[in-house]
């Protein structure tokens, strides 16, 4: 099933956390999900690394530094509309972010690719070795 929108596709991250009670606050040009609880704390769904992280002032200063970053991508031609996000390419999940490795896809199709993706390798060993299947 594709996700209709970003709250949707975060049921694919209830692997690492319920997100049911967690309120969308923003996102990111990585396809980052910044969520706040009830109490006020905020987090960071970081979906290229696979994990949710208090969003403290290093989180902050990193997502207000991605400005170098959207310079590189639009000038490999790689520009945003709404609703979208730069992803990495299936092949580059644990590359670099760098034009060739990325594309801009669908802001909740790539939340929701990544949480499934990280849902089904979290259990194996560093250095296990996986194959992708793309399946349409």
């Amino acid at each position: 099933m594709v996700a209709a929108t970003v709250r949707d596709a975060l049921a694919d991250w209830s692997w690492l956390r319920n997100m049911d009670d967690l309120e969308i606050v923003d996102t990111t040009c990585l396809g980052d999900v910044i969520l706040r609880n009830s109490l006020g704390d905020e987090f960071i769904l970081v979906v290229g690394a696979g994990e949710l992280r208090p969003y403290d002032s290093y989180e902050q200063s990193l997502v207000k530094n991605l400005g170098t970053l959207i310079a590189r991508m639009k000038e490999s031609g790689l520009k945003l509309e709404a609703g979208k996000c730069y992803g990495l390419k299936p092949h580059a999940v644990f590359e670099e972010y760098e034009p060739d490795n990325m594309y801009v896809a669908t802001m909740a199709e790539y939340v929701s690719y990544m949480g499934s993706f990280y849902g089904q390798i979290k259990d194996l060993p560093d250095g296990a070795k996986v194959r992708l299947v793309v399946k349409q």
